[in-house]
């Protein structure tokens, strides 16, 4: 199954139900119609829409933003149905979720909730992802974790993963070297 076609349909459904809803309440308040129950149809859609993309792509937005507005993030990941939504958006929940419980107090990351955002981070199928940008930023993140948790091996397997994806974006590979970087750091001050 093509996940992206879906979710394309999906999406359009649901930028269609908004004014379909708009038009239904002006027409029902111009013409003195009482047929509420024309107001079903757009509300199943936003509700099927609702379940299978939740409010994921909103708190992925404000996790990754240079504010880190986590806060916010993990509200709208809190609200999200997790069960029902599409593997691409379960994907994007389990990262963001990671990336949250790692960065709730970065001065200092308890074991549990390190610990937690490594569980919840070995959950993400990259393959689930959108873009090959994203896969590969992922793989950068499971690197820093394994090689937080002193998985080196595992750590640069990672990195090397995310160095065959064919991404796009100088940023990645800015990130790839940065977590390059991190992991000489970190070998360098081990004895």
């Amino acid at each position: 199954m093509d996940y992206d076609k879906t979710s394309k349909v999906v999406r359009y459904a649901a930028f269609a139900a908004f004014p379909l809803l708009f038009v239904l309440l002006v027409c029902m308040k111009l013409f003195h119609i009482a047929a509420s129950w024309l107001l079903l149809i757009p509300a199943a859609l936003c509700l099927v829409c609702y379940a299978l993309f939740g409010f994921v792509g909103l708190a992925f937005v404000f996790s990754a933003s240079a504010k880190k507005k986590i806060a916010l993030s993990n509200f709208l990941l809190r609200i999200s149905c997790f069960p029902t939504l599409l593997p691409l958006r379960k994907a994007y929940y389990l990262w963001t979720k990671s990336v949250n419980t790692a960065l709730k107090n970065p001065a200092e990351i308890q074991k549990a909730d390190f610990e937690k955002a490594f569980a919840l981070a070995k959950k993400v199928k990259p393959e689930n992802l959108r873009t090959l940008n994203d896969k590969a930023m992922f793989l950068c993140w499971l690197a820093v974790l394994y090689a937080d948790s002193g998985d080196e091996e595992k750590a640069y397997g990672c990195i090397q993963q995310a160095q065959e994806v064919p991404y796009k974006k100088a940023a990645v590979e800015a990130q790839i070297n940065q977590v390059i970087d991190l992991m000489k750091i970190q070998t360098e001050d081990t004895p």
